[in-house]
């Protein structure tokens, strides 16, 4: 009945319908210190067929912070729609949106390696480190682990070193990863390599400066492979000359073997070595014979040696010096080095090595000066003073005409022009004269022996430039106004021992041998092989000072056992002083008899030392108080 009039005039609102967004995904991001994400996709559903459209351009993604993190909520805003029915809807921004933020990696910087020497490994000194974090991020890097390994332990330049252990901390460091430090590269040197166990040998100079070694020994490093070359090895001695602890320079060692390359050879050094003296040879002269003079020279003009053998090129080297007879004993002796000595430049770098020569002393017979000649004036009855050398008197046997040196004693013999010195034949009396006749008969015979039982001597005289004849005899008639007579003369003993008897002479007086003016000759000890013989004199204090000739006769013990054929010797001994007989005494070894003429105030005490042979004896000569 009715037809229905719909309501009119009803109002309602249609609010817009939201639309969601759907299909946005935020990628993942490595960590840069801010929120932002990045958005992708997106879309709408409208109703029906309503045509809207999603517009991306403004939508904008943010993470909940900006840590690393996985799965984390990003909001997305922005989104905007557009279309016919873009009006009927209001845009739902996207939901559940997350994304990851990955660690960022954060490198350490400013890493240096230092260089080192060669040590057979491949560690590395590393120094420095820095990292540089995003933004205000709090990061610090962390060395105290860091660790620097070469890529071999070999010697080279510019070697790669790889670095780690290099950590970070801080506030932010969770947001990132370390990248350890690259690009480090360094040096490895070679080692030096000490050759030890190295000696130089000791040797005889031999004018080089050239050395022996021996040994050596090198300690490698680690495993390393080795081997120590010393064919090429040389040593030097400071300089040539002898020396102890010398210095020695040793030079070419090598090395040779896998790892030789990462070494420096270090020559040896601290050798030390001697160089000792050289021996050269010098022969001792043979045949060196001379007349005994009381000393040990040998003859004059003669070194006694021969020429140096052995002396290197190029050296200095001479001899000074002379040798002289291990002994002054008469007989067969050796030629000793004495003062020999070497000379030059290089004498210290040499030893003499000396071989003792041979030579004879034979018993000094002392053969007359050349005569001489002059004028002496002279008148009948007065007396002539002759100058005479002193006399030395060699072995001749009693009742031989031999001349006996150059003139008695005493360097004044006074002589009358009637006689000289009084000659007294056996039997008769001190002070004759003797016939001119008797004189000639004298002249061209022997003399005869000296009857034993008489006290007589006689003295005669050889003119030198007569070959031994007996001089003419001096009396008044071969005396007038200026005569020339010899100057030289030279005694001839025959008889017992001699005391000067005849007139008296310029205030001289003879002594005659008996009483208070004998000799006292004395053994106290009998010589032996071991022990020295000791024998005593006992001259009267009237013979000391005086113009007066004595003799005495060593006892003839003294002589017990040894040949009449061997060496004698004597000197006088004053002190620790050895020295040649005095010219006031002389000693004849044949008869053992000693002649003394004119001793001096300070003559006696002396100890006279007379070896016979084998046999030693001292002679103490002393004053004997009269009384």
């Amino acid at each position: 009945n009715y037809t229905v009039a719909q309501p009119t005039g009803v109002t309602a609102d249609i609010t817009k319908a939201s639309l969601a967004v759907t299909s946005v995904t935020a990628a993942n991001k490595v960590y840069d210190a801010t929120t932002t994400a990045t958005l992708s996709g997106g879309a709408v559903s409208a109703l029906a067929s309503d045509v809207v459209t999603v517009n991306t351009g403004s939508a904008v993604g943010a993470f909940s912070d900006k840590n690393f993190g996985t799965g984390k909520t990003v909001a997305a805003t922005g989104y905007t729609i557009s279309g016919a029915d873009a009006g009927n809807y209001t845009v739902a921004q996207p939901t559940a949106i997350t994304a990851d933020i990955t660690k960022a990696s954060l490198a350490v910087i400013s890493v240096t390696a230092a260089n080192k020497v060669y040590d057979a490994t491949t560690t590395a000194t590393l120094s420095g480190g820095a990292v540089s974090a995003l933004a205000s991020d709090v990061v610090t890097v962390n060395t105290g682990s860091a660790v620097g390994a070469f890529n071999d332990k070999n010697v080279g330049t510019g070697k790669t070193v790889a670095a780690t252990g290099y950590t970070i901390s801080g506030a932010d460091a969770g947001n990132y990863t370390v990248a350890q430090p690259t690009g480090v590269t360094a040096d490895i040197t070679k080692a030096n390599l000490a050759v030890t166990g190295v000696t130089a040998a000791n040797k005889v100079y031999d004018a080089t400066v050239g050395a022996t070694i021996s040994g050596g020994a090198v300690s490698a490093l680690g495993s390393d492979a080795l081997v120590l070359n010393n064919s090429g090895v040389t040593g030097a001695f400071n300089n040539k000359n002898v020396g102890e602890g010398k210095t020695v320079t040793v030079a070419g060692f090598s090395l040779s073997g896998t790892d030789a390359g990462n070494y420096n050879v270090v020559q040896p050094t601290g050798q030390t070595a001697a160089i000792t003296p050289r021996p050269i040879a010098l022969l001792g002269a043979s045949g060196v014979d001379r007349v005994s003079d009381g000393t040990t020279a040998l003859p004059g003009g003669n070194s006694g040696y021969g020429a140096l053998t052995g002396v290197l090129a190029g050296d200095e080297l001479g001899v000074s010096g002379a040798a002289q007879y291990d002994s002054a004993v008469v007989g067969a002796r050796t030629v000793t080095r004495g003062g020999v000595a070497l000379s030059g430049a290089d004498a210290g770098n040499y030893a003499l090595a000396w071989a003792d020569g041979s030579g004879t002393l034979s018993a000094a017979v002392v053969s007359p000066p050349p005569p001489t000649t002059g004028s002496v004036a002279a008148t009948p009855g007065t007396s002539v003073a002759i100058i005479l050398p002193p006399v030395v008197i060699p072995a001749v046997a009693l009742g031989s005409k031999a001349a006996l040196g150059t003139g008695p004693t005493d360097p004044s013999l006074l002589l009358t022009p009637t006689r000289s010195i009084a000659q007294t034949a056996a039997g008769g009396q001190n002070g004759r004269r003797v016939d001119p006749a008797a004189d000639e008969a004298d002249k061209s015979s022997a003399p005869s022996a000296p009857d034993a039982g008489a006290a007589a001597e006689r003295i005669n005289f050889i003119d030198p430039t007569s070959a031994g004849a007996l001089s003419t005899v001096l009396d008044a008639a071969s005396v007038s106004g200026t005569t020339s007579i010899p100057r030289v003369l030279t005694a001839l003993a025959e008889g017992p021992p001699v005391i000067a008897r005849g007139e008296p002479v310029n205030g001289a007086r003879p002594v005659s041998g008996e009483g208070d003016a004998r000799v006292a000759v004395r053994l106290v000890h009998e010589p032996t092989a071991n022990t020295t013989g000791r024998v005593s004199v006992a001259v009267p204090a009237e013979l000391v000072g005086a113009a007066l000739a004595f003799r005495f006769q060593l006892p003839e013990e003294i002589a017990k056992g040894e040949a009449t054929n061997v060496p004698v010797s004597i000197w006088e001994l004053r002190g620790d002083q050895q020295r040649a007989l005095p010219g006031w005494l002389r000693y004849d070894p044949a008869t053992r008899i000693f002649t003394a003429y004119k001793v001096p105030r300070d003559g006696l005490p002396t100890d006279v030392v007379v070896n016979i042979g084998k046999l030693r004896i001292v002679v103490h000569l002393f004053k004997r108080k009269q009384g």
